[in-house]
């Protein structure tokens, strides 16, 4: 009926997926004490893609920009500190376009009423 559901574990410190096979977090060390499993693998259809850098770095640099700052945080690709200079970035990059905009906006502008006063 498809291939065998494979159940992985919270870590109660910092929410991360832990395998049934390993005592601790792999991301902090954290001991897992807790033996409530997580959802299923299969259920987790967000896990593949979340915890690609590749998939991330397109989602926060062309699609959300600093909306896409809480799918970084979630995902287990990056670093503590890598999170931290991505988010800076993000948000630099998110200000520039915002300023960009900003201006195109401003010259359109003079363009459209260089053409209303040529009417």
């Amino acid at each position: 009926m498809g291939k065998p559901v494979i159940l992985d574990l919270i870590c109660p410190h910092c929410a991360a997926l832990v395998r049934p096979a390993e005592e601790s977090c792999l991301q902090y060390g954290n001991e897992v004490t807790n033996k409530f499993p997580a959802v299923s693998e299969s259920a987790n259809s967000a896990r593949p893609w979340i915890d690609d850098p590749a998939s991330i770095l397109g989602l926060l640099f062309l699609v959300l920009g600093a909306a896409g700052l809480p799918w970084l945080w979630k995902s287990q690709a990056f670093s503590h500190s890598a999170k931290w200079l991505l988010s800076i970035a993000v948000l630099a990059y998110t200000c520039l376009l915002i300023w960009l905009t900003w201006i195109a906006a401003g010259y359109l502008n003079v363009q459209i009423e260089a053409i209303r006063a040529a009417w």
